[in-house]
């Protein structure tokens, strides 16, 4: 006759630790797990907003003073070229990827063990989730701005500088959580009453795509070309403009992903109070 104590069931495992929760003080492993993904999301979305900023003036001053060789692609800002701030940039987020990866596993690990949590295993696998989310969109627009040969405009600039702020108001109330879940409760709401701020940014954004200057059109009269002679010429002119407007896309969506790991700590929040 088998001695072996029978295993709860998992709803039962679920009753137990929302028992302990009540009954028990609270661990804060996970939680500082959880802080140290949301400060490498934060990171990753301030060296985004300082490339921008960087390549955007790179841009601004080649506009106004082009003393460049028009064939050098690698004074253009979007290009990763021999320019070693953008190149930094890259390989920071390709490291932040790997950490975020790293921390959301460590997270899911503390949760498949731990009999006692600060909140429901659903809230914190969810937030780490959305967390890892927003590096991996940071990457993707550094990426796509290589891919497409397109620098980073002032309008997308200004679109970083408020995914910047609110990624470090959202990586704040989830450092809150751990001592004070209604300044976490207020800090995350706040960030989902300014991301509609990024509506005029974005639509500043893709209306400045239109009215981009032509880089194609100072190359073509450097050479002494008649650029309306070229269909080529125009044909790269609309898909660097088409690029921008990519780019704008990618920054707003990755405003929406920051806004949704602030929603979630919302959620968790008020489920857990």
């Amino acid at each position: 006759m088998s001695t072996e104590r029978p295993r709860p069931s998992g709803r039962a495992r679920a009753l137990l630790r929302r028992i302990g929760t009540v009954l028990t003080p609270r661990e804060p492993a996970t939680l500082d797990a959880l802080a140290d993904l949301a400060d490498t999301m934060a990171t990753s979305v301030a060296g985004l907003h300082a490339w921008a900023t960087a390549a955007a003036d790179v841009t601004t001053a080649t506009a106004t003073t082009d003393t460049t060789d028009p064939t050098d692609t690698t004074a253009r800002a979007g290009s990763g070229g021999e320019n070693g701030a953008y190149d930094d940039c890259m390989e920071a987020l390709r490291s932040a990827m790997l950490a975020a990866g790293r921390g959301r596993r460590r997270i899911a690990g503390q949760v498949a063990e731990a009999f006692l949590l600060p909140f429901d295993p659903e809230e914190l696998l969810e937030i780490s989730e959305r967390l890892e989310a927003v590096v991996a969109a940071a990457y993707v627009l550094r990426r796509e701005a290589d891919l497409l040969d397109a620098d980073a405009s002032p309008e997308l600039a200004r679109l970083l500088e408020l995914a910047d702020d609110l990624a470090a108001t959202t990586a704040g109330a989830i450092r809150a959580l751990r001592t004070d879940r209604r300044a976490a409760h207020a800090a995350a709401e706040d960030v989902l009453d300014r991301r509609w701020d990024a509506e005029d940014a974005y639509a500043a954004a893709i209306l400045a795509s239109f009215a981009r200057p032509d880089p194609d059109q100072r190359e073509a009269e450097a050479a002494g070309i008649d650029h309306g002679q070229s269909n080529g010429q125009s044909n790269r002119r609309r898909g660097r403009r088409a690029a921008h407007r990519d780019l704008a896309r990618h920054a707003e969506t990755l405003i929406e992903l920051i806004a949704r790991c602030a929603r979630r700590v919302v959620h968790a929040v008020a489920k857990n109070s």
